[in-house]
């Protein structure tokens, strides 16, 4: 640095700046401003550039703003020389000291069709007072063929679906409430010109209870009940809206025995009905109720065990 003015808690002005590896510069500015302050400072980041083949020199630039203590977000611009421009948005917060959150929204005008492509993704948590926690993610874009040629990164082009849910749930014991929003689009060659099929779930109410021992019984008690709204899009005739209720209880038998070995036998017995079902070519739904259920039966054998314990 040639010469600087640095004021504690505001800003620093540079002169001449110059970074060196063995003695040999690799970056220069005439100018710096550097904030210089404990809390998080407005100001724009480093440039980015760079060049391919595709889309020519390239050239982007953020802005970061801390809002308030707990929000902050960064605009982003990008330009590359082949008619191909874009801008961002990302927005991080934290509501609460069990709270936190992000998102990030993404514009880029396609000189090829002369379209805006978009594309959202986020994910939002946060924990109750009561034993309830909300979790929530999303993903969602425009056209998948356009980013995956546009991006080219290994994360984008293995990506096959999007899902986005939202999940409130409470813990109480051994008991389990969750209260869930799913989508999922997920895109392949699926025949008769089928390039996505879509399921959702709209919503679900699940109720879930660990294993329990009944009184002072050798007997434990588990058990799964479901009931959802589920929306299906798999062509052009298999798609519609349907109902499922759905019951799985199990009963487990702690056997006395050896301290080394455990064996445990378990039976349950499991009750789905749904409000629809598929035509007798497989090809629309149809609302014909149905339902089906079947029992289970096994024994887990856990051992030999050995251990010992040093003081």
């Amino acid at each position: 640095v040639r010469d600087a003015i640095m004021e504690i808690e505001g800003y620093g002005h540079f002169r001449g700046v110059a970074l060196r590896t063995n003695g040999v510069p690799f970056f220069y500015t005439p100018r710096l401003l550097w904030p210089m302050k404990r809390d998080r400072a407005a100001g724009f980041l480093v440039p980015n550039v760079g060049y391919n083949d595709r889309y020519g020199f390239y050239l982007g630039n953020a802005f970061y703003w801390p809002v308030s203590r707990s929000l902050d977000t960064t605009t982003y611009l990008d330009w590359w020389s082949k008619g191909f421009y874009g801008i961002g948005e990302e927005f991080r917060w934290t509501p609460a000291q069990n709270a936190e959150g992000e998102l990030t929204a993404s514009l880029v005008h396609d000189d090829e069709s002369g379209d805006w492509e978009w594309k959202v993704r986020g994910k939002y948590a946060q924990l109750f007072p009561g034993g309830y926690a909300l979790r929530a993610e999303v993903l969602d874009m425009s056209d998948i063929d356009f980013f995956q040629r546009f991006e080219r990164t290994f994360e984008q082009n293995s990506l096959r679906s999007f899902f986005s849910h939202a999940t409130m749930s409470r813990t109480r014991g051994p008991q389990a409430f969750n209260l869930r929003w799913e989508h999922r689009e997920t895109f392949g060659n699926f025949g008769g010109g089928t390039s996505s099929v879509t399921l959702e779930r709209k919503p679900e109410l699940e109720y879930r209870l660990s294993s329990t021992r009944i009184g002072r019984t050798p007997l434990y008690l588990s058990m799964v009940g479901v009931a959802d709204e589920l929306r299906k899009g798999r062509s052009a005739t298999q798609r519609g809206r349907y109902g499922r209720f759905d019951l799985f209880p199990s009963l487990s038998l702690l056997t006395p025995g050896l301290p080394w070995l455990n064996v445990t036998p378990t039976i349950g017995a499991r009750e789905t009905y749904y409000t629809a079902t598929y035509s007798a070519d497989r090809t629309a739904l149809v609302p014909e109720p149905m339902s089906r259920h079947y029992f289970t039966g096994g024994v887990a054998v856990v051992g030999p065990s050995f251990s010992r314990v040093w003081t």
